[in-house]
């Protein structure tokens, strides 16, 4: 005992003197995409040499990502710099950094010691007193123990307990498995098996619903599923309570554990320990004597540790080299205070040694004591969840075309040039776009410069979808007074051309931003001025200008980026399939401005809008139901596009309560005018009525101006489809039916498709209670090809005893290629289940592969 109490006094005492003589130097600070700072430390006293990414969990884009090796539970090794590659793409899901996870099992196979949860899924269970490191679905991090809480619930109301994740099944075992195991079960023929499709997203820590797709009786096993979905196997009594309990279309809930902590929902976990730092002290010396520690953490070794701050929002993904001349390592004392120096408020330890590596943009930033990266068990991954239009790494990008050749290009020289840009004009990584522009002395003109995105061709750009933000990072000292950059974008009817922005020449990055939604751009050619939000769109062009400038203007450009709206499935605007009136509309000798244009998404057309008449005030703006709705939120788009100040002054939102109007929300002194692309967002607390209306009682802010002009409205209806539980009658590879309500209406590779057999086929939703239902909007086809809809269908529903069909459609025309969709209204229906069926899938002659982007139902 005596022994132990001096050596618990000799590592406090290192841990003091570590932390007050530590000489932390920093060599090298770069950023290395939005969100994510590379830095190298060192303090040559010791010596050591630190690499560490330090990450802004308040980014919205910026994401963690904790994967396997080989994507498998029984997966090989794999260096991290592997799985960041092997991860990473251009679709929303750029790998930006990594590092090296947990401890593992080098003789065998390569096993983790601990648990790990990977986009909510578990890949295995296991029992484990050392930490763990994660983070929820709303980007919270936290360290913690393991909790193996794995319960599965019926419909019926009876319960067990699952047994194990990817585990080999026993007698009497329930075992969950998913596509960590594979393409099916692997069990022998004894037992019980039932296939499920979460209702939501799989996550830990908190509770998933299911519907059971299909169940095979006892004497069955090796069941077969796809990505995504899961099997409940159970042998023994577990098969007697599958047997007895679930069944095919039941709803079942899974309470899926994995962490002590008290958070909920959790998507990503990778193994470690032990806890090293917490409430923002040193705790490793008592970390390590309760849970124990892989090695010696007294002596100095290579090490690997992440953490964050006490406010949650920054990340630190640290590396210590060791085990060489110029870095000898640390303990997991000197780590500790390494992490509180830098912010930490909680750390975790995690494998060292010649596993330690941190990779960002694809390099390997440390020296691994092995003399290259060794295979490890996983890794954790930052990535930005945007797509990056232009970075420029290794050249221009899109922009190989000389600033002079397009013929709008006015008032600058010949001289004037655009090139790739390496070391310190850099927003983030290596690379930028340098411009360089040049007064021509013999013109008086302004300035106006066209740098061509691609050759000023469409089909030479990245396609993107119109919804969300496009923005790019530029950086100069000596712009001319009233500088300006906009874009153009290629849409579905020509080029639209943005609000320009005005340059700030400060010499530092700034970034400039346009959202699609409320674009309010002008035409170029044969465009209308505003962004079609449900098609996809290319980049044409950025435009520079600024007054006739005697001299030059120097412009780096960095990070095009286009951010991805946040798609919210649980809403349906329903002011389309809604009956219209209004107290007047104006009517000229070239427009009729009808109440039909305000619901018709176009945004910054003049003519496409409602105008009420020139008479006093109040006037109002209304929409009628066939029954019912459920409304929370509605956005109003007022005023003129072509000039300020003729935004709708003072209005309320009031809905028929049965004998009366009542309001819901009120604005006054409207400062949101559509001409500055500002709208009224108004959300409130939910109501049930069949109709609503805009009653307005100052039409304009401009004084006698008493017409009111409103451009857009859309109503907002709780979306009942991403609440069901889905099933389908098969399903092509990874278009999974889960991409048919996840929002998103033109993501080519987010769509249900069915597999190439003859019809019919069927997406089918079913809920928990009766819904009441009238109205369901379907996308479908492909967006990058026409021709490709739902050729033929019904939408039927279910009586209790037969489907029954309330609508019907044959040689379909809505394709989504040209950002149609069916909008079906019918008579209300009371009912829990509602399927598409098809008899007829695609327009294609011979081609049988039903394409579903999208369905809503309200």
């Amino acid at each position: 005992m005596k022994t132990r109490k001096r050596y618990i006094l000799a590592v406090v005492l290192g841990a003091l003197c570590s932390h007050l003589f530590a000489a932390y130097s920093t060599i090298e600070t770069r950023r290395m995409a939005p969100g994510v700072v590379y830095k190298k430390m060192a303090d040559t006293s010791k010596p050591w040499e630190m690499f560490l990414l330090e990450v802004d969990l308040s980014d919205p884009t910026v994401q963690l990502q904790s994967v396997r090796a080989s994507n498998a539970v029984d997966g090989a090794a794999q260096t991290p710099g592997a799985m960041a590659t092997a991860h990473s793409s251009n679709t929303y899901h750029n790998v930006i950094g990594a590092i090296n996870g947990d401890f593992f099992l080098i003789s065998t196979d390569e096993t983790p010691r601990n648990i790990q949860v990977t986009d909510g899924q578990l890949l295995w269970d296991l029992d484990s007193v050392r930490s763990i490191f994660g983070i929820t679905e709303t980007k919270v991090p936290f360290v913690s123990s393991v909790v193996n809480d794995h319960t599965v619930v019926s419909a019926g109301g009876s319960s067990r307990t699952i047994n194990h994740v990817n585990r080999a099944r026993g007698t009497d075992d329930l075992v969950l498995y998913n596509s960590f195991i594979g393409g099916s079960t692997g069990t022998n023929t004894s037992g019980t098996e039932v296939k499920l499709s979460p209702v939501g997203e799989w996550r830990a820590n908190g509770t998933v619903d299911c519907i059971v797709l299909t169940k095979t009786g006892s004497g069955s096993g090796n069941m077969s599923f796809s990505s995504g979905q899961a099997v409940l196997s159970g042998a023994g009594t577990a098969a007697t309570f599958l047997n007895g309990n679930v069944n095919i279309g039941d709803t079942i809930t899974l309470v899926l554990g994995g962490s002590s902590s008290t958070l909920t929902n959790i998507t990503q976990v990778v193994g470690g320990g032990p806890k090293i730092v917490s409430g923002g002290v040193n705790y490793a010396v008592t970390g390590a004597a309760n849970e124990g520690s892989p090695g010696d953490p007294t002596v100095r070794h290579p090490r690997t540790a992440v953490g964050f701050s006490q406010d949650n929002k920054t990340l630190y993904m640290v590396v210590v080299d060791g085990r060489r001349t110029g870095s000898a390592g640390m303990t997991q004392v000197e780590l500790a205070n390494f992490l509180i120096y830098l912010g930490c408020y909680t750390g975790i330890n995690l494998d060292g040694g010649g596993s330690s590596a941190i990779i960002a943009n694809g390099v390997v930033k440390n020296v691994p004591s092995d003399g290259s990266q060794r295979p490890v068990a996983n890794a954790l991954l930052v990535y930005n969840s945007t797509r990056r239009l232009d970075v420029f790494e290794s050249g221009v990008g899109h922009f190989d075309t000389d600033p002079n050749v397009p013929t709008e290009t006015v008032g600058i020289a010949s001289s004037s040039t655009a090139s790739h840009q390496t070391g310190s004009n850099v927003h983030s990584a290596n690379g930028s776009l340098k411009v360089v522009l040049s007064d021509n002395t013999s013109s008086s003109a302004a300035w106006k410069v066209r740098l061509l995105s691609g050759s000023g061709s469409p089909s030479s750009n990245t396609t993107f979808n119109g919804r969300g933000t496009v923005s790019l990072w530029v950086k100069s000292s000596n712009a001319g007074s009233a500088a300006a950059v906009k874009l153009r974008i290629d849409d579905i009817d020509g080029t639209e051309e943005t609000p320009g922005l005005t340059i700030n020449s400060d010499g530092q990055w700034h970034r400039y931003t346009w959202d699609m939604e409320t674009f309010n751009g002008t035409t170029v050619d044969t465009g209308n001025g505003f962004i079609n939000t449900d098609a996809t769109v290319t980049i044409d062009s950025i435009i520079f200008s600024q007054p006739n400038t005697a001299g030059t203007w120097t412009m780096y450009i960095d990070d095009f980026l286009h951010d991805r709206e946040e798609l919210n499935p649980g809403l349906v605007n329903i002011a389309t399939s809604a009956t219209l009136s209004a107290c007047s509309f104006k009517t000229t000798s070239s427009n009729t401005y009808s109440v039909d244009k305000a619901v018709d998404r176009d945004r910054t057309s003049p003519a496409s809008r409602w105008v009420s008449g020139a008479d006093a005030e109040p006037h109002w703006f209304q929409l009628d139901w066939p029954s019912s709705r459920k409304i929370n939120r509605v956005k109003v788009w007022s005023g003129s596009p072509s000039s300020p100040e003729h935004q709708i002054d003072d209005y309320k939102i009031q809905y028929w309560t049965g004998s009366a109007w009542s309001d819901v929300a009120t604005v006054a002194s409207n400062n949101r005018d559509s001409f500055y692309g500002a709208y009224n967002d108004l959300s409130f607390s939910e109501v049930t009525t069949s109709r609503l209306r805009i009653y307005i009682t100052d039409a304009s802010p401009t004084s006698g101006d008493t017409e009111a002009r409103l451009m857009e409205i859309e109503v907002f209806s709780p979306n009942l489809a991403p609440e069901a539980q889905l099933s389908v009658d098969s399903t092509k590879t990874t278009y999974v039916k889960e991409n048919a309500v996840d929002g998103n209406q033109t993501g080519n590779k987010s769509r249900w498709i069915s597999t190439e057999t003859a019809e019919p086929h069927w997406f089918q939703m079913d809920w928990a209670t009766s819904q009441t239902i009238s109205g369901v909007k379907l996308w479908t086809g492909s967006p990058i090809s026409a021709g490709y809809e739902i050729d033929d269908f019904q939408i039927q529903y279910w009586t209790g005893s037969a489907w029954s069909t309330v609508a019907t459609v044959t040689g379909n025309d809505k394709d989504v290629f040209y950002s149609q969709c069916n909008d079906l209204t019918f008579t209300p229906v009371s009912t829990d289940r509602l399927r598409v069926y098809i008899t007829d899938a695609s327009a294609q002659s011979g081609d049988l592969e039903a394409r579903l982007l999208e369905i809503e139902v309200y």
